[in-house]
């Protein structure tokens, strides 16, 4: 639990307070994204990205939920937010695979595609 004194230190910019911040709950939200996104190393990259923002933003956490479940929801948007990128990825993917350029130049130009 999160006291108010740390809550200070990490408003005033205080890097030991962040440094504390983040090992208390490093394990927890490492083990959220790995939930989401089932790979360890993306966890591990979206857990960095989860605590950039809570140090960047700690300045807008107004207090009125506890500090872990505003944590909990950085978490969980960074997560679905890689996992709509993967999607993109994967849909930009599979189109470049099953389309032929001379087939989309043909189209583009109006004509039918070469069967």
């Amino acid at each position: 639990m999160i006291d108010k004194e740390l809550l200070q230190r990490l408003k005033s910019g205080d890097k030991l307070a962040f440094n504390e911040l983040v090992l208390q709950y490093k394990s927890n939200v490492i083990n959220t994204c790995y939930r989401f996104l089932l790979d360890i190393e993306d966890a591990e990259d979206i857990s960095q990205d989860v605590f950039v923002e809570v140090y960047l933003s700690i300045q807008s956490f107004r207090g009125e939920s506890k500090i872990s479940t505003w944590i909990y929801r950085i978490t969980v948007t960074k997560c679905l937010d890689a996992i709509k990128k993967r999607n993109r990825k994967k849909r930009i993917s599979s189109i470049g695979k099953t389309l032929h350029i001379d087939d989309v130049a043909r189209w583009i130009a109006g004509g039918k595609q070469a069967d």
